[in-house]
């Protein structure tokens, strides 16, 4: 089975009809993207609380694929919420940073997704706004958290 069908007959056993939603794959050369677009109205059955459907489709995708993509990273984006998120991200972590520059101290967020920790990150690590602060994570499962600090002068 292709990831095209099998996402198709997932999304019409939820509910959609074929001309509701519209499926885009880009295969790259370490990564499939996946695009997924519903109405607007369905974005929150497809996102869930938290990306726990987004997330969850997701995993079911690698796992499914696993062996016909072993060398690609199977990525799924619905109506653009990763990008959005993304957005939202950086916002909350500019917040964040403008707090740290004015008190001495850490920033511990609760916990957050493997995408959002990933993302944050990265945003640290490459974003010029970003420079002066580190980050890293600890615990292990439910109970890891992202902190981040002035890096030592």
């Amino acid at each position: 089975m292709k990831i095209n069908n099998y996402l198709t007959n997932l999304v019409q056993h939820l509910g959609l009809q074929e001309e509701d939603f519209s499926i885009k794959i880009d295969e790259l050369e370490d990564e499939i993207k996946i695009d997924l677009t519903v109405p607007e109205e369905d974005t929150g059955l497809f996102i869930g609380y938290k990306a726990e459907v987004i997330n969850s489709i997701q995993r079911v995708l690698r796992l499914i694929f696993a062996k016909e993509k072993t060398d690609k990273r199977i990525s799924l984006n619905i109506n653009n919420y990763r990008e959005d998120r993304i957005e939202q991200i950086k916002e909350k972590l500019t917040d964040i940073c403008e707090r740290l520059e004015q008190e001495d101290g850490e920033y511990v967020f609760p916990f957050i997704s493997s995408f959002e920790r990933y993302n944050i990150h990265s945003l640290i690590s490459s974003e010029e706004s970003f420079t002066a602060f580190e980050s890293y994570s600890e615990g292990e499962g439910a109970s890891r958290r992202l902190i981040i600090r002035k890096k030592a002068d």
